[in-house]
């Protein structure tokens, strides 16, 4: 990609579409100029376009705070990010740097959820094709990197521990990998529909109130509207949709009782992961027997598959 014409400098008053970038990511962005913040709100250049930055620890100190991209570099920008660190993982893994791979995917999928376009969700397919083939035959090393704590758990976390759990699972289960790394993107794409979701819903620092719930339930709907009809597989389609469905006909949106197996999958594997997870101020996260212990009351109550929730529980062990 050759390099973009841009401007060295940007006035304050034609900056609204200036957007932060992750400081552990500026090292992916080659073709795209960066831009550091000013006294007055101006910006100027500080990474030419076609340059890239050294990725080192000492770089990543030596780095201003802050930095920032045009919005209309965005789109390609992701991709690039996506692609270095793909390269990326596959040294970290086999380096067993658990901790640099987690990060790496998490804050990844956070720069990518930036721009939910379908080039930019498809292009996470490379990366899950790179965590099934360093990890096809380390099923507790992809397991415990859903246990690896982050400081900030968010959208972006949760989506990588339920792909490193559903991961797990297929290891386990002996899915071929063109069907383990479907299983895989469908988890991280899982609840993509919440960023259609106001903020001030999704974190609330308390029980949500009926009227709030009920904008929430939305999110799987507004998932499937995001990725219809954009290449992605009907196992991809179908996660979004129903990973919230039950089988006794309580969960949402449409109160299905004939879930796929995806469906049935991610929304058991969603399901453990926010009862383990820190994810609500409000609540405390439950241990991993006392989570496995409610859901098995509730697949005794006929909301989860309970061959598929017995084979889970297998593959924690």
């Amino acid at each position: 990609m050759p390099p973009l014409a841009a401007p060295r400098s940007i006035p304050a008053d034609q900056a609204a579409g200036m957007l932060r970038i992750r400081k552990s990511l500026s090292w992916c962005y080659v073709s795209a100029p960066l831009y550091l913040q000013v006294v007055g709100g101006d910006y100027q250049m500080f990474k030419a376009p076609g340059l890239a930055l050294q990725k080192t620890p000492q770089a990543g100190g030596h780095l201003p705070r802050q930095l920032y991209i045009r919005h209309q570099d965005k789109l390609d920008s992701i991709l690039e990010v996506q692609a270095g660190v793909t390269n990326h993982l596959e040294q970290a893994i086999a380096e067993g740097g658990q901790e640099e791979v987690k990060v790496l995917l998490v804050d990844m999928v956070e720069e990518s959820f930036l721009e939910p376009r379908a080039e930019n969700l498809r292009g996470l397919m490379p990366v899950v094709k790179v965590l099934v083939a360093q990890y096809g035959q380390q099923g507790t090393a992809i397991r415990e990197l859903a246990l690896l704590a982050n400081k900030n758990y968010g959208a972006a976390v949760h989506a990588v521990n339920v792909t490193a759990l559903t991961l797990a699972y297929c290891f386990k289960q002996g899915f071929s990998t063109e069907v383990t790394a479907e299983y895989g993107l469908a988890g991280l794409l899982h609840d993509i529909g919440k960023l259609k979701i106001d903020d001030a819903i999704l974190n609330a620092p308390r029980p949500l109130s009926p009227q709030e719930f009920a904008v929430m339930k939305s999110h799987p709907e507004e998932g499937l509207r995001l990725i219809r009809d954009q290449g992605f597989s009907r196992l991809i389609e179908e996660a979004v949709q129903e990973h919230h469905e039950r089988l006794n006909g309580q969960g949402y949106p449409r109160g299905k009782r004939k879930i796929s197996l995806a469906g049935r999958l991610i929304g058991i594997i969603d399901s453990y992961e926010a009862l383990t997870s820190d994810e609500r101020p409000y609540r405390k996260p439950l241990n991993t027997l006392k989570a496995l212990e409610l859901m098995h009351q509730e697949t005794r109550e006929g909301k989860f598959d309970g061959a598929v929730f017995k084979s889970f529980v297998y593959c924690l062990t």
